[in-house]
């Protein structure tokens, strides 16, 4: 009797311990997915992510000046306003009205922590909603930290855009409708020279 019921008692252990295993198995999975990130999935170091996020010519431009003079530059962020909501207001001025205030309010927070960012390192910054841009003037030391941010896609060199002068041209006679020929046009009517005789 002794024997059976010590026998009980290693099936009773044998149990406990396939449900510890058990419950071991199932918690490992997430305790895993809590770990700390690696350094390959990290934020990448600021020189790095200028390199990787800059044009070419606002390299050059932050070279030229060895990174000490301010320069001017576009910041792209990443995401945009949802307008589907704007599709439920009748009539144009409602949808217009609500495309704006969904870009603005969208764009005032997204773009909020970059602007601090800005205004704590010295810089000035002035705001686009409709792409959700911000303008940049700033040393390089501060668009390297930008371009480290996770919510900047790309930065760009402020390029003027260059209008050309319109070229002159060439006064033409106007064409009669019909006949083809520039007819001389009177001061006045014929028939209305001289005033009328009552």
């Amino acid at each position: 009797m002794a024997r059976r019921t010590h026998h009980n008692d290693r099936g009773t252990g044998r149990g406990a311990t396939l449900a510890a295993l058990t419950a071991l198995i199932t918690v490992v999975p997430l305790g895993l997915g809590t770990l700390p990130a690696r350094a390959s999935d990290a934020a990448p170091a600021p020189g790095r992510a200028f390199a990787a996020k800059s044009d070419a010519k606002l390299a050059r431009q932050f070279a030229a000046e060895d990174g000490r003079a301010k320069v001017t530059f576009w910041v792209n962020l990443t995401g945009t306003a949802d307008n589907s909501g704007a599709h439920e207001a009748r009539g144009k001025k409602a949808k217009s009205r609500a495309v704006y205030d969904t870009m603005t309010a969208y764009a005032e927070k997204a773009q909020a922590g970059l602007l601090d960012q800005v205004a704590e390192e010295g810089g000035t910054a002035t705001s686009f909603w409709i792409a959700n841009t911000v303008k940049v003037t700033g040393r390089k030391a501060l668009a390297d930290k930008i371009a480290a941010r996770a919510d900047v896609a790309s930065l760009e060199s402020d390029e003027p855009l260059e209008i050309p002068d319109p070229l002159p041209g060439d006064d033409e006679p106007k064409a009669d409708a019909v006949g083809g020929e520039q007819k001389p046009r009177l001061k006045h009517p014929p028939n209305r020279q001289k005033g009328r005789r009552r």
